[in-house]
């Protein structure tokens, strides 16, 4: 997943750039990037690491998790929908006047 992203990932990549241009030999950078790249992945790792290990509590924490976000959305998503589509009329309309009342002939 990270090397699927990775590359349109901003944040990843500039924080690479930086720990690159501080560090001062290329062993340096490595060891930076390596430890960097430990605290991006180590959420990710130990839920697998949890999933593997603890079968039995990972899905009561997971099925938690799921049940809140799951509830969560079914809850706002019509609401955002809704603002979403009313701003996309506005800014279409917005739109149509602007070319139709523009000062090109």
């Amino acid at each position: 997943v990270g090397l699927r992203y990775a590359p349109p990932d901003p944040r990843h990549n500039m924080a690479f750039g930086l720990i690159v241009s501080q560090a001062d030999s290329y062993t340096g950078q490595l060891a930076w990037l390596a430890w960097y790249n430990l605290f991006y992945i180590l959420p990710l790792l130990s839920m697998v690491v949890l999933r593997v290990l603890w079968p039995e509590r990972s899905h009561i924490v997971f099925g938690w998790l799921t049940d809140t976000i799951s509830n969560f959305f079914y809850r706002t998503l019509p609401y955002l929908v809704v603002g979403v589509g009313m701003l996309l009329v506005i800014e279409g309309l917005y739109r149509c006047a602007r070319i139709r009342f523009s000062l090109y002939p």
